[in-house]
């Protein structure tokens, strides 16, 4: 009796810890992360080709582009966060809700990437393909 007694308290305090934890972890937020919101899609690089015809010849279609896609709030235009899209050109961000602007990195005059407005609504995510002007005309 006096071996197990012991054993019998440490028990109980495990237990009464473990049964603390999964009761408070789901009831209260830890942090500002996870985000069950945000915005997804594609960046697009064109015109491609110098002249486009119609119908559109698929050679010329706008293609993916492989760049970053930065995320600013609006009311600061604060760097809120950068995402690589991946080799067809997609971005994913989560973020909480808010106001944002949305710009695929460009180049030097060329590519000129436009910047977008969104505002995130909480539990959504929203799509939001970008396009960047390559020059050609």
């Amino acid at each position: 009796m006096k071996k197990t007694l012991p054993f019998i308290i440490v028990l109980c305090i495990v237990l009464g810890v473990g049964i603390f934890w999964s009761v408070t972890k789901d009831s209260v937020p830890s942090g500002i992360l996870p985000f069950d919101s945000g915005v997804q899609g594609y960046v697009f690089l064109g015109p491609i080709c110098p002249v486009l015809r119609d119908p559109l010849d698929v050679q010329c279609a706008d293609k993916p582009y492989v760049t970053m896609v930065r995320v600013f709030t609006l009311n600061s235009d604060r760097l809120f966060a950068t995402i690589a899209t991946n080799k067809e050109g997609f971005y994913v961000s989560m973020l909480p809700p808010g106001d944002y602007n949305i710009q695929a990195v460009g180049g030097n005059p060329f590519p000129s990437c436009s910047i977008q407005s969104i505002t995130i609504q909480p539990g959504v995510m929203q799509n939001l393909d970008l396009s960047c002007d390559t020059g050609i005309r």
